[in-house]
């Protein structure tokens, strides 16, 4: 597992790398099928890229997937993000 600090401290060590974490779910959205939800690990905030709908605010997941940099969804702009493989609910 990594955690998001390590990600936004050195984006470019991690780019096109799959990565698992663990958090809470503090903002998300979704557009015509695809969404993003901002992941909460205790050390930091990621937005996660997902083209299966998103987790509700507060529900705490466990995500996999590979970490993008200059991501654009939906015309909003983004940083560096997770583009979502695997997710699993692990409760509030």
């Amino acid at each position: 597992r990594t955690s998001v600090s390590q990600i936004n401290a050195d984006p470019g060590r991690y780019r096109n790398k799959e990565v698992g974490i663990v958090g809470g779910v503090t903002d998300s959205y979704g557009l015509m099928g695809t969404g993003a939800y901002e992941l909460d690990d205790g050390t930091g905030r990621i937005w996660v890229a997902t083209t299966r709908g998103v987790p509700s605010k507060g529900s705490r997941v466990g995500v996999k997937g590979q970490v993008r940099t200059g991501f654009n969804l939906g015309g909003r702009a983004f940083g560096t993000i997770l583009e979502e493989t695997d997710r699993k609910v692990k409760g509030r």
